[in-house]
């Protein structure tokens, strides 16, 4: 005799494949945003040329970018950065080249 299976609603379905999809080590966190057009695809051209996906394209940016803002804070400021307490502005960085 087959059980059948109930019917799940569509936002059942979604909470399973969120809870599917969260890493088995319990350090991943569910990121959600609308974000620019040009971002978008800039985004999108970056995965592919790096054979990776968006996700990895992300976590990598996040990464070099962190590195480079490290680099670049005074000893005395990392530990504020990592309590959350410091305020930093973007374009004080300089992995880049601005024209």
């Amino acid at each position: 005799m087959k059980l059948i299976q109930p019917t799940q609603s569509n936002a059942e379905r979604q909470a399973a494949y969120r809870q599917r999809h969260l890493s088995p080590t319990g350090i991943s966190s569910r990121l959600n945003c609308v974000i620019e057009q040009p971002k978008a695809d800039a985004l999108a051209r970056m995965a592919k040329a790096f054979g990776l996906t968006k996700r990895e394209t992300i976590e990598e940016a996040l990464g070099l970018v962190e590195a480079a803002l490290l680099n670049q804070l005074p000893v005395r400021d990392r530990a504020k950065y990592f309590a959350g307490t410091l305020t930093f502005s973007i374009e004080a960085l300089t992995f880049y080249e601005r024209s």
